[in-house]
């Protein structure tokens, strides 16, 4: 038997348009978990894939996201957490900072889904020494938050490059 490893990050427009200093209407703020996840949810139910979803805290206090969510676990899927409010200056953020925004989502995942997260992938990638710190102190068995490409460094410059063209600053 052959297996193979399906991670999502379940970035909502909300999460996008926000990197990018842009605002989305109510209307498009939860598309990825409205049009998007269903979609792969059927998918993976068609070819046998379960998966793993890194989500959002913020997402799963919506009533609509959190239902999807129940729907991919109760299909075997897997859930674990990408920050409460996936910050893309992650790998900047102080230790209180990264404790407070993991804790956040782990406690939101617990108390809505049930379920215990035990791997964590950080907002764009964002690796730091003080992130395996805080992921060990409170229990998380691995971290996914290396890019696994050697082009990591290349995404990040046209991410710098769009975030100043649109008016912000890059991170």
């Amino acid at each position: 038997m052959r297996e193979l490893f399906i991670h999502v990050d379940v970035d909502d427009m909300w999460a996008i348009a926000e990197c990018y200093g842009l605002s989305v209407s109510a209307e498009w703020r939860h598309w990825v978990y409205r049009d998007g996840l269903p979609r792969l949810l059927s998918l993976f139910e068609e070819v046998g894939i379960v998966a793993t979803f890194f989500v959002c805290g913020a997402d799963i206090e919506d009533d609509g996201c959190c239902g999807v969510l129940r729907e991919a676990l109760a299909q075997g899927h897997r859930i674990a957490n990408h920050s409460y409010s996936h910050r893309l200056d992650f790998r900047n953020l102080s230790l209180s900072e990264l404790r407070k925004e993991i804790l956040c989502a782990h406690r939101v995942i617990e108390e809505r889904l049930g379920v215990q997260p035990v791997g964590f992938r950080a907002p764009g990638y964002g690796w730091s020494q003080e992130l395996l710190e805080v992921l060990a102190e409170t229990g998380y068995l691995y971290d996914s938050s290396l890019m696994p490409s050697p082009f990591g460094w290349v995404f990040r410059r046209i991410d710098a490059k769009l975030v100043t063209r649109l008016g912000g600053q890059p991170r």
